[in-house]
């Protein structure tokens, strides 16, 4: 068995004349190396062995007792609350940041952002779209997500949940309608449906579903004074076919899109003449 020899390894250096003469320094050195390699010998070698012994044989062990296992599952565990952690520092900021628009917002109806605690502004969790609640007809404020009509009737309400539960977020598209009123698919907006007929063929069958929706941005169908359907159930306006016509008879435009469909209204200047789709002058603000 090979012995440690650690301490004992460095030798005194000695030079011919030195071992002949009578050297008290070198003598002594030589008694304190001898007395160093004993105290190596018979108390530090042994002691140190039966240290490297104990350690070998805790890390037997350690190895097999499945501790290995237990250390990655700890790793794991760490780094999964290192994850849950990141995540609700984005939804933090995230929600602060949500937090400063929506001290800005402004109803998309009215256009105002006035709010008090009966009637709070609203805001779709899928389409973002901005809504007082009397101008929505929104009795009250769901303890949930909320979600605006055009969205939960294009099933949309279930991808912003989605969205909610998951950190890999789906994109939103625009929805896909367009208001029958100012006609432009670009235009978005709070959208209520309005009690239109199917259109019919010659032949007396209907060219698209009989389901399909007809909708209408609120803020339109405001302007022109519609009225819901069912005044206990504000989620339906009564059809615009014979307003829609009646525009078209006159053969008006838009001042501002030249569009010649949907329905129009008057500039408030009694001298002028113009005419224009509601969104499309609130968008400029002036004619």
């Amino acid at each position: 068995e090979p012995s440690l020899n650690v301490l004992g390894t460095f030798s005194i250096q000695t030079t011919p004349e030195t071992e002949k003469g009578d050297d008290e320094v070198l003598t002594e050195l030589k008694k304190m190396q001898a007395e160093v390699r004993r105290i190596e010998q018979d108390i530090l070698e042994p002691k140190a062995r039966v240290l490297m012994d104990k350690v070998v044989q805790e890390r037997l062990e350690f190895e097999q007792s499945g501790a290995l296992e237990k250390i990655e599952e700890e790793k794991r565990t760490h780094a999964k609350f290192r994850e849950i952690q990141a995540d609700r520092e984005a939804n933090y900021l995230e929600q602060q940041k949500q937090l400063e628009q929506d001290m800005d917002a402004v109803c998309s109806i009215c256009g105002d952002g006035e709010v008090t605690p009966e009637n709070q502004i609203l805001f779709c969790d899928t389409c973002d779209v901005a809504v007082h609640q009397m101008c929505y007809g929104i009795t009250r404020v769901p303890a949930g997500d909320y979600h605006c009509l055009a969205c939960r009737h294009l099933g949309r309400d279930k991808l912003g949940r989605k969205n909610c539960l998951s950190k890999n977020k789906v994109s939103v598209q625009p929805l896909p309608i367009a208001c029958e009123m100012c006609i432009s698919p670009q235009k978005p907006g709070a959208f209520m449906r309005t009690n239109m007929e199917p259109m019919v063929d010659s032949d007396g069958e209907n060219q698209e579903p009989v389901d399909t929706a007809k909708w209408v941005h609120v803020v339109c169908g405001k302007w022109h004074g519609l009225n819901f359907v069912d005044n206990s159930k504000p989620d339906l306006l009564e059809d615009i076919t014979e307003l829609r016509d009646s525009f078209r008879q006159q053969e008006l435009r838009c001042e501002l899109c030249l569009g010649e469909r949907g329905c129009l209204v008057k500039c408030i200047d009694e001298d002028c003449n113009k005419h224009f789709h509601v969104t499309c002058v609130r968008a400029v603000g002036t004619c």
